[in-house]
């Protein structure tokens, strides 16, 4: 049975295809002033004052222009003549009125179209306005609080709440639809009978997981290795089995192993992966891409830099009962010394693969730096196949999808291996070695690969 963190991630690749609008207030502080104030004549005074100079008092409208009374003087000598630029804004002064064009160049973004009351999206247009109108606190200074000039009068919950629960709605509707199902693609098919094995799973749970025999055969099944790879690819539980040791490094084939085992069930570790669309060319001839990305940890990047300690407390406790748990299963007894330094040393790991191994979400914003393409034999060449054999990986990470399987490993030309981190990437693959300062040892990094194995019941 496939984890449940495999179903939502393929159930959630649905919600993406429901339609609504979400939008984010914050974002359109700008806009939200306009619309709360249209069809009014007048909105702020403000008052120009320039060293102690008289200033003059300016109205502004929200009708596409900024109108000021009669005439702009500052320092009470310089007046607006015909045409000025301030900050790459044209103003023109026309019969003594400045007008800006405040839809093209005050929000830098093209005029929108009018939206007629016969258009199929004009109620849901209607309920953005109403909404925003409604969630405007304008007594608000906007420069101390913008939040609360934007949101200060919102109640109920949030728009991206509504339209996932909304979506979550659907599906389940559609999902429990025989008739539906039926005629459904394959696709939908699949994820149907995902859906019903985490129904069965959830209401016999204590018969599914009492006997640990689930965790044990996910277990046994790494520990087992690739066939006609034995040598480099089976590998202990040394949490599990506290006599036993790692003192060697996995070979490239033994890495590509582990990583793309755990991906294969859903759970990433060292390398985050999968197929998504191919942003710089969506309707191109490849609209899909292969996207190589760095870590996925326990918890998402921000709490390791803002909430770590509260963090740390919470992982201990899950890893330590997940761990008696299953030794209980098992029928063994952990010394609780060497329990706790192993779940110390693995907390450790998961903090540096966050810290030093990964980039910040701040500067990930900048999407074009992400966007690194290779083909196949490149991805070898410039990212150490030598310690991390990406034809051992690939095959495992993408599963059963023959079509995409064949289309990565033997298409010299396909150039949409995305590889989102670079640096990060062969930073992290050069430093699992015995030189490397931070601490990782073979143990250690096999504990995590072996302790990934339980993350969805957690």
């Amino acid at each position: 049975m496939l984890p449940m963190s495999s179903v939502w991630k393929i159930i959630s690749l649905f919600l993406d295809k429901v339609a609504g609008i979400v939008l984010t207030a914050g974002v359109l502080g700008v806009v939200i002033a306009i619309l709360v104030n249209e069809g009014s004549s007048t909105n702020n005074n403000n008052y120009y004052n320039n060293n102690g100079g008289n200033g003059t008092n300016t109205n502004t409208i929200y009708n596409e222009t900024f109108v000021y009374n009669q005439t702009v003087v500052y320092n009470n000598t310089n007046t607006v003549n015909s045409t000025t630029t301030f900050n790459n804004t044209v103003v023109q002064l026309v019969n003594q009125t400045v007008f800006v064009d405040v839809a093209s160049k005050v929000l830098n973004v093209a005029t929108p179209a009018k939206m007629t009351n016969d258009s199929s999206k004009y109620s849901s247009y209607q309920q953005v306005v109403q909404l925003f109108k409604a969630s405007v606190n304008l007594s608000a200074d906007p420069c101390n609080d913008f939040y609360a000039y934007t949101c200060g009068n919102f109640k109920g919950d949030m728009s991206f709440d509504i339209s996932d629960n909304s979506n979550i709605n659907d599906m389940v509707t559609k999902l429990t639809d025989d008739a539906y199902i039926s005629t459904a693609p394959l696709p939908v098919k699949q994820t149907r009978w995902y859906f019903d094995q985490c129904i069965y799973a959830r209401q016999n749970w204590d018969a599914t997981i009492n006997n640990g025999q689930y965790v044990t055969d996910a277990i046994n099944k790494l520990e087992a290795g690739a066939p006609g790879f034995e040598k480099d690819t089976q590998f202990p539980f040394p949490m599990l089995d506290q006599n036993t040791d790692v003192t060697t490094w996995p070979s490239n084939f033994g890495l590509g192993y582990l990583s793309g085992s755990l991906t294969a069930q859903g759970v990433d570790t060292i390398i985050s992966s999968g197929v998504d669309t191919n942003w710089k060319d969506p309707a191109g001839p490849e609209g899909f891409a292969y996207l190589l990305d760095q870590p996925t940890t326990f918890a998402p990047n921000t709490y390791y830099l803002k909430d770590w300690d509260s963090l740390k407390v919470n992982l201990n406790d899950s890893i330590t009962r997940t761990m008696l748990v299953l030794a209980r299963s098992q029928n063994k007894k952990l010394d609780p010394t060497i329990l706790q330094k192993d779940v110390n040393d693995i907390i450790t790991l998961d903090y540096t693969l966050a810290t030093v191994f990964s980039t910040d979400d701040t500067t990930r914003r900048q999407y074009d730096r992400s966007y690194n393409p290779n083909t196949l034999a490149q991805l070898m060449s410039q990212y150490h196949n030598e310690l991390f054999s990406w034809h051992m990986y690939l095959p495992l990470a993408v599963g059963t999808a023959e079509q995409v399987l064949d289309k990565l490993l033997t298409d010299p030309t396909y150039n949409y291996f995305v590889v989102m981190e670079p640096a990060k990437l062969n930073f992290l693959l050069t430093s699992l070695n015995d030189q490397n300062k931070y601490g990782i040892t073979p143990k250690i990094s096999c504990q995590l690969f072996s302790i990934t194995v339980l993350r969805p019941i957690q």
